[in-house]
């Protein structure tokens, strides 16, 4: 299970790192505990909802297709058209895969965690592709799963950024973190 294994990815950085005399690692480890509870808390919704169970028992068809690495380099405008390229990470999963991606960039250009922008964009997606009530609790379910953590400490993101673009990126993949947390909560059916 993916959450399972990046959990376990956040657990082994901070006791490689945790303890080491460096701001850039201290600032990181203060906000693992609050990130790890997030990811447990997702997790135990996802092995509760007996929707989830039902859908990972469905043929791969009846899933949702995903991008897998949807943003504005791969979309290609010619005459009011949209044409999508780049199918190397194509396949069926569920749509918070496409959704994170694109608001992960969408944050990181506005430096900020934007709750009216991710409306934006949820309302844009959820117009094109309705999604159920329980889909939709499984969505914040995935989107509160500290996924994005755990790539950045996996692919060492950090070690580019200065002390102040660590702090921005943690504090608002938190407040990102904490607002899905009250989605998910709030979507229980």
């Amino acid at each position: 299970m993916e959450y399972k294994a990046d959990l376990a990815s956040l657990e082994k950085w901070e006791l490689r790192h945790g303890g080491k005399n460096d701001q850039k690692y201290a600032t990181i480890a203060e906000y693992l505990p609050f990130f790890k509870q997030a990811g447990l808390t997702a997790k135990e919704h996802l092995k509760s909802s007996l929707y989830f169970s039902k859908w990972k028992k469905e043929p791969l068809t009846n899933h949702f297709l995903c991008h897998g690495d949807f943003n504005n380099g791969n979309l290609l405008v010619s005459n009011q058209r949209i044409a999508i390229i780049d199918w190397d990470d194509v396949r069926y999963d569920f749509p918070s895969k496409d959704i994170a991606r694109v608001l992960s960039l969408a944050m990181r250009r506005n430096e900020q965690w934007n709750e009216e922008l991710f409306a934006h964009i949820l309302r844009g997606y959820l117009q094109e592709n309705p999604l159920s009530i329980e889909q939709l609790h499984l969505l914040f379910v995935d989107l509160a799963f500290p996924h994005i953590i755990e790539r950045f400490l996996r692919k060492k993101l950090y070690a580019q950024m200065n002390l102040s673009e660590i702090q921005q990126f943690c504090n608002r993949e938190a407040l990102k973190t904490a607002f899905m947390l009250d989605e998910m909560k709030a979507h229980v059916h």
